[in-house]
């Protein structure tokens, strides 16, 4: 089992407001999933979505998800305090006037925090989504996928170079997870494969 402080970090973990943002992610990823089920002849289970989310094997999917924002978060954090640090030391050795200090830390929270916090939270965003496509897709019965893949916005056909190794191959559950997203901001979504 795990011990008090594992649980209670888990907690903190499921607690923390990005918590709503995965689920929110992950029940679009469920909801696109049912969609193109639909779309290939399969039976989808009707019923409420809390239902899903409900049942022991998502929430344990959920928890992960959780923990993958969380500490990407907190690597965030952790780079911004470096920076903050490094930033007030050179203004203390350096005899800046506090505005010059605060305009400097606000530079350093803006290109370091914020930048990598939005991509972050959007690349956590596209992962959890792609992840519970296929959680949905596994629990209906597919065993293959094949991705629905990102095209430039070129006005023309032409895959994204980044995502175009995945466009027109088939995969197992297992051998797509983790797939997607292949950079931040990725497009890409996953379909089943019906033989």
């Amino acid at each position: 089992g795990s011990s008090p402080t594992q649980t209670r970090t888990n907690s903190n973990r499921a607690q923390h407001w990005t918590s709503s943002y995965v689920r929110a992610a992950s029940k679009s990823g469920v909801k696109h999933a049912d969609r193109e089920l639909r779309k290939q002849g399969y039976d989808v289970p009707t019923g409420q979505l809390e239902d899903t989310f409900n049942k022991p094997i998502h929430q344990d999917k959920l928890q992960l998800l959780y923990t993958r924002v969380y500490d990407a978060l907190e690597g965030v954090t952790t780079a911004m305090d470096k920076e903050l640090s490094r930033t007030l030391t050179e203004g203390l050795s350096q005899g800046w006037n506090p505005r010059k200090t605060a305009s400097k830390l606000n530079d350093r929270v803006d290109k370091i925090g914020i930048t990598r916090a939005r991509t972050m939270a959007r690349t956590e965003t596209i992962y959890a989504h792609a992840e519970s496509t296929l959680d949905r897709f596994e629990s209906v019965g597919v065993t293959d996928v094949t991705a629905d893949v990102e095209f430039q916005d070129a006005g023309d056909s032409r895959v994204c170079p980044i995502c175009e190794s995945l466009d027109g191959n088939r995969y197992t559950i297992d051998e797509a997870r983790g797939l997607i997203p292949q950079h931040p901001r990725c497009r890409c979504a996953w379909s089943p494969i019906v033989d």
